[in-house]
């Protein structure tokens, strides 16, 4: 999937054509406002790390998936204002989600699923819509349809139907 085919479909909804620079730039705000942070690229950093010692954090850093030692076994830490310090000294591996890159074309392939064209068309339409009138009912009803979508989109699916019992 590509930004190029996201707002071939939103030129689709909107019966008028879409800059290529428009659609990158919204497509930006998609990745960053909409888009689950689950669905974010997942970095790794190795520390050489002393007892309360502060060390930089990476650049792209979002927030801290795990920290572990050289076993496996996690680490206590501490992370603020780009900084991260550990509780005890030795080799520390720190996971964490980094921000999604922004494309720099419209032809490059997006980190996403392809379930994730509807929504992004969406978002793209109703951006377009709403740069002369923020009020604009379209503008309105695609964001809806585009926050519809990524509830689908994003849902746990599971194999197994849903049994509650209760006691009486």
């Amino acid at each position: 999937m590509t930004v190029d085919d996201a707002r071939q479909r939103a030129e689709r909804l909107i019966e008028e054509d879409i800059a290529s620079d428009d659609a990158l730039l919204w497509t930006a705000d998609f990745l960053r406002e909409k888009v689950d942070t689950r669905y974010w690229p997942t970095a790794t950093q190795e520390y050489e790390a002393t007892v309360d010692t502060d060390y930089p954090l990476p650049e792209g850093f979002v927030f801290v998936l795990s920290v572990v030692d050289v076993n496996g076994y996690p680490v206590c830490y501490l992370w603020d204002e780009g900084k991260i310090r550990f509780s005890s000294a030795g080799t520390h591996m720190l996971t964490y989600r980094t921000l999604p890159a922004i494309p720099a074309s419209v032809d490059e392939t997006l980190p996403l699923p392809e379930t994730f064209l509807g929504p992004l068309s969406y978002f793209i339409a109703s951006r377009f819509r709403s740069q002369d009138d923020s009020e604009d009912p379209d503008a309105q009803r695609w964001m809806a349809e585009c926050d519809l979508a990524l509830r689908r989109v994003t849902l746990p699916k599971t194999n197994r139907p849903l049994r509650r019992r209760f006691r009486w």
